[in-house]
């Protein structure tokens, strides 16, 4: 059986709030009981904890996924709070992109130094200078490029592993409206 996640992130928290706003979102998934508080080894990580699933889990699950109760049952089923900056794609590999521009693909030495000024940058999370094109020069932020999966950058993610494959819309909207952020959601097959 191969694991599967949904992400909700959010490009729009800057670096330096990611540790607030996502405190608060976890705060708002434990008071909901969507889960639990205690962190335990229910995430694809060696490095960190995850937050299982809570009584009212299915309170987030879209209608359409209700009957889908197996992932209560799965070793890897937790929420992972990831703050800091983050690729966040759906294919789970990186894979270079193309120029907003000229539409040429990126060899794959240029992507790798973009993504490294991206994680190094600190004036801004979505820096506008740091990608220039090595075809046809234009310079665009990380976020601009094309890339042929959703690929979304960002210093917050909630992460959920193995959970059903939608959620329902009112529940993200509420948390966005907690966050005062909208999420972009990402799908990830492993």
């Amino acid at each position: 059986m191969s694991d599967n996640s949904i992400s909700l992130v959010y490009p729009s928290i800057p670096e330096f709030d990611a540790s607030e706003v996502g405190a608060r979102a976890l705060d708002w998934l434990v008071t909901r009981k969507i889960v639990n508080a205690m962190p335990t080894n229910c995430i694809l990580s060696s490095r960190a904890l995850g937050h299982p699933p809570g009584s009212n889990a299915f309170d987030m699950v879209a209608e359409k996924y209700q009957s889908d109760r197996l992932f209560l049952k799965l070793r890897f089923n937790g929420l992972h709070l990831e703050m800091g900056k983050k690729m966040f794609a759906d294919f789970g590999v990186s894979e270079p992109p193309r120029c907003p521009a000229c539409e040429k693909s990126w060899s794959d030495a240029a992507h790798a130094a973009a993504h490294s000024e991206w994680l190094k940058s600190r004036t801004s999370h979505l820096n506008p200078k740091i990608c220039k094109c090595e075809h046809c020069g234009h310079v665009s932020s990380i976020d601009a490029l094309k890339y042929r999966f959703t690929t979304v950058f960002a210093s917050l993610g909630l992460t959920f592993w193995n959970w059903p494959a939608e959620f329902r819309e009112t529940m993200v909207d509420a948390l966005s409206i907690q966050l005062k952020a909208k999420p972009q959601v990402v799908h990830i097959h492993i």
